[in-house]
């Protein structure tokens, strides 16, 4: 992951011949992600970021590991933001605040931070979408809404720099589909390294 002003590039790659992994391209407003499948398609993860902007557009991506991270620029985006207090979420107490983008968004956008440090922890996008109409009445009684959650947590701080940044990243994707079936995948990241304040490279925000 590189990252620079209102820049972003994440990319995580496998030697699987079915998924090749991930990559995202931010820049000034232009994206680009990239197929992750050798049939030339796009993960369901990333179908999903490439239709819900708001996620990159709003630099919510990454959390403070991104030079374009929201709560950054505030003024400049203007979203609306609302404290919903404490929330115990897996054991833990963690203040709450609801993050609505100035443009139109059906995402539901929760950020979470720690209570005695004030470190932004978990992130929380959630979607419901209608059910589908069945062939008959019957069958349309049985659909249910489609439910997507990804979830972003940052954990493991450390210094660098003077900043405090989070060594352990793990998103997860979750999509509860109308036939009642539900996927999760997850990628559990550890920054090995991290470098501040160095020279990149203008093709790495380059988007098509």
């Amino acid at each position: 992951m590189v990252s620079e002003d209102h820049k972003l590039r994440f990319m995580v790659k496998f030697q699987r011949s079915d998924y090749r992994g991930e990559q995202f391209i931010f820049n000034d407003g232009k994206f680009e992600i990239a197929f992750a499948n050798d049939d030339q398609t796009r993960s369901p993860f990333a179908d999903f970021v490439r239709t819900h902007e708001a996620i990159l557009r709003e630099g919510l991506f990454g959390g403070v590991l991104s030079m374009n991270w929201a709560l950054l620029d505030v003024p400049g985006r203007k979203p609306k933001l609302t404290y919903e207090g404490l929330k115990k979420i897996e054991g833990q107490q963690l203040h709450e605040m609801r993050y609505q983008p100035r443009k139109s968004s059906d995402l539901e956008i929760q950020l979470y931070f720690d209570p005695e440090t004030f470190r932004h922890v978990r992130t929380v996008y959630t979607l419901s979408i209608g059910s589908n109409v069945g062939q008959d009445i019957t069958q349309s009684a049985k659909q249910r809404p489609e439910r997507i959650r990804l979830e972003e947590r940052f954990s493991n701080f450390k210094d660098v720099d003077g900043q405090r940044l989070p060594e352990h990243w793990n998103i997860q994707f979750t999509r509860e589909l109308p036939s009642g079936s539900t996927t999760v995948t997850e990628w559990d990241l550890s920054e090995g390294q991290i470098d501040n304040n160095i020279g990149l490279d203008p093709k790495n925000f380059e988007a098509k």
